[in-house]
């Protein structure tokens, strides 16, 4: 109706609709929309003839340039949580941080082992050096390893909107995540 700018009786509106919509729906979806002031009606004769408010158009442009403002808002929103998305995709699945987290608590225990037998054992000078190297290498790794992990739950934390520790609950990781 609005854009045919010409009046319409029920009758042609029937017609437009192919009678899939019942004469009394179509008057009282009429009637609704005259009475938000959308559409005029005029009696000619014993028919009425309504006709799209078109003194109303100015009104609802300003509410298509608000919607306009809210999409290029949402869509800047999309554009930040895709490259939030594509951040995280960077990063290795929960699991297999997991596994890394186990299989460098296991190495560290065997150097903490390797190094108190060395202790005992009354070892030269040069091998512990080695041994101390590889645990401060071990030391470093899980150091990392345990950033990453931060950065992750922050992304967790933030995408989902969540506070760390109950993320780091749900997830079921160990307290050493949540210090810095």
């Amino acid at each position: 109706m609005e854009l045919s700018y010409r009046p319409h009786s029920i009758q042609d509106l029937l017609i437009a609709f192919k009678n899939e919509i019942k004469r009394a729906t179509l008057a009282s979806a009429l009637d609704a929309l005259v009475e938000k002031d959308r559409v005029i009606s005029k009696l000619y004769n014993k028919s009425a003839v309504y006709v799209y408010n078109y003194g109303n158009a100015c009104v609802n442009g300003g509410d298509v340039h608000e919607i306009e403002e809210r999409v290029k808002g949402v869509e800047q929103e999309i554009c930040g949580l895709k490259d939030g998305i594509a951040r995280l995709k960077e990063y290795p699945s929960d699991e297999q941080l997991m596994h890394m987290i186990v299989e460098l608590r296991e190495r560290k225990e065997r150097v903490r082992a390797e190094m108190d037998e060395i202790r005992k054992a009354g070892i030269d000078k040069k091998e512990y050096d080695r041994v101390m190297g590889m645990y401060k290498e071990l030391v470093g790794i899980k150091k990392c390893r345990m950033g990453i992990l931060r950065n992750i739950v922050d992304e967790l934390c933030e995408g989902m909107g969540k506070k760390k520790g109950a993320i780091v609950e749900e997830l079921g990781l160990s307290g050493e995540v949540l210090k810095k």
